[in-house]
């Protein structure tokens, strides 16, 4: 999903995306140097801040009111400490392109990982929790084939093979002599239409039965699908019998 180039400290990031143009948008991640000590460091200054919080709220509290002396000894030297150690964190710096329509996606992947980092190195765990899971059977790839083939094969024998056969049969004159026959023109064209149809049934059976035991498809077959196979058998017949005979 990415193709990730680390680029030396001393390159200038915004020249280096104008002097390498690209179809995709640039987008530069800067870690400032010694960017773990600030980092441990953060961490320190944030657990004290809690534990100052911590100590705050036991001092409110009537059940500590025999501890308050020790209570108050442990605020005064973590605020003394909170003091001296200045505010100063680990920061990055996240460059975008205008117009980068994935500038929101990326903007919030890199806060998430952040938080990650932020919450383990306070030792923090989750309180919320998020289970993701799918509606319905996972379908594998010849799943979404399987109907696209079976359509493909029904378009093929009604348009192809009714065509081809009705053009050799206007070649060699069979279709005068048919027409000089008694039989009338709407049986052999019933016949045609019925004959596609049978094959497109059968040719359906046969491929939800070789996917099934071949590759374990999970086709469900319902009346729509049904009736789509002889509508789509007549259309196409009827379309190579009027190819063939024009």
């Amino acid at each position: 999903m990415f193709e990730i180039e680390f680029l030396p400290p001393e390159v200038d990031a915004v020249a280096w995306a104008t002097e390498h143009p690209s179809f995709v948008s640039h987008r530069i991640l800067i870690i400032p140097e010694n960017f773990e000590e600030r980092a441990l460091s953060g961490a320190s200054r944030l657990r004290g801040g809690i534990s100052l919080a911590t100590l705050e709220l036991m001092l409110q509290d009537p059940r500590f009111e025999e501890n308050r002396q020790a209570l108050e000894a442990g605020r005064n030297a973590i605020s003394a400490w909170l003091e001296s150690a200045g505010p100063e964190n680990a920061t990055v710096m996240l460059l975008l392109e205008e117009g980068d329509r994935a500038s929101a996606i990326v903007r919030g992947a890199v806060c998430s990982v952040l938080q990650s980092f932020n919450s383990a190195l306070i030792g923090a765990g989750s309180a919320i929790g998020i289970k993701v899971s799918t509606m319905g059977e996972r379908k594998e790839a010849v799943d979404y084939y399987l109907p696209g083939y079976i359509a493909a094969f029904t378009m093929t024998n009604g348009i192809i093979g009714v065509t081809s056969t009705t053009s050799e049969f206007r070649r060699r004159g069979i279709l005068k002599l048919m027409a000089a026959s008694p039989l009338p023109k709407s049986s052999w064209i019933l016949a045609n239409l019925a004959l596609q149809v049978a094959l497109a049934f059968l040719l359906t059976l046969l491929m939800l039965a070789v996917g099934h035991v071949i590759f374990e498809t999970k086709a469900t077959v319902n009346l729509l699908s049904v009736a789509l196979i002889p509508l789509g058998s007549i259309t196409f017949c009827g379309m190579g019998i009027t190819l063939g005979g024009s």
